[in-house]
């Protein structure tokens, strides 16, 4: 399968389409690096050139340029082996010490991002010092730090 993000699709689909009507290999669109969309061509894959294999999904010959398909692999592990799910389960409680895990903050919309900014800034002392600074020299004094300003 062939990934491509968004923008790239949008840019490029005659190219893109023709590729797939060429190699007949699945075209996966991604958003921000999540797959959003999958295109396949409108021949059936033995059609294509390729050899189609007892679940109908075409496995094509010299396997040069063909990738596999993490999820369709990750779930006929999981059917071939129903204890993985659960093995797979305590071992991330393990990792996390056996809470589950924290969902991910969730993203502050404008006016939350700027009042939390305001509180911030009232928090911090003015310095005379940087407040003399021109903006470049505020960069290259960025630029200097290690690990960056901490």
């Amino acid at each position: 399968m062939k990934f491509v993000g968004v923008l790239e699709a949008k840019t490029h689909l005659s190219r893109l389409l023709d590729e797939l009507e060429r190699t007949g290999e699945p075209l996966v669109i991604t958003r921000h690096g999540k797959p959003v969309a999958t295109i396949y061509a409108a021949e059936p894959p033995d059609a294509a050139g390729g050899v189609a294999d007892g679940d109908g999904q075409a496995v094509f010959e010299g396997g040069a340029g063909a990738e596999s398909d993490p999820y369709a692999e990750a779930e006929a592990m999981l059917k071939a082996d129903p204890g993985l799910r659960e093995r797979l389960r305590a071992g991330l409680k393990g990792l996390s010490g056996g809470k589950p895990p924290q969902p991910r903050p969730r993203k502050l919309s404008g006016p939350e991002l700027l009042e939390k900014i305001k509180a911030l800034q009232a928090q911090l002392e003015p310095d005379p010092e940087l407040d003399a600074m021109s903006w470049e020299e505020l960069k290259e004094l960025i630029r200097s730090c290690p690990g960056g300003l901490a």
